[in-house]
């Protein structure tokens, strides 16, 4: 499981986002108790932002932000820091 979260990882360090989403789609419907769950929640909604889909990079963001977790708070700082940036680019 660590594998398919370390290549999604690669593939969107490679601007690659397009399969990036794919590839991490794909292992969240698969491995929905994923150790790497919320950070594969992450790259995506970073995915999205990459490739200018601001409302679905939003709704990921929100998606982790919204998550009881007992683990690593480090993504969901990353996640609130990245929509707060989206939003005040959609204020302008």
């Amino acid at each position: 499981e660590k594998a398919l979260f370390d290549m999604g990882r690669c593939l969107f360090m490679l601007d690659q986002h397009d399969l990036a989403i794919k590839h991490f789609t794909q292992m969240i419907q698969s491995h929905p108790k994923h150790p790497d769950l919320v950070d594969s929640l992450f790259f995506l909604g970073q995915s999205y932002e990459k490739k200018g889909d601001a409302d679905r990079a939003r709704g990921f963001y929100k998606k982790i932000l919204s998550m009881e977790s007992d683990e690593d708070a480090a993504p969901r700082i990353k996640a609130a820091k990245a929509l707060r940036k989206l939003e005040e680019a959609s204020r302008g």
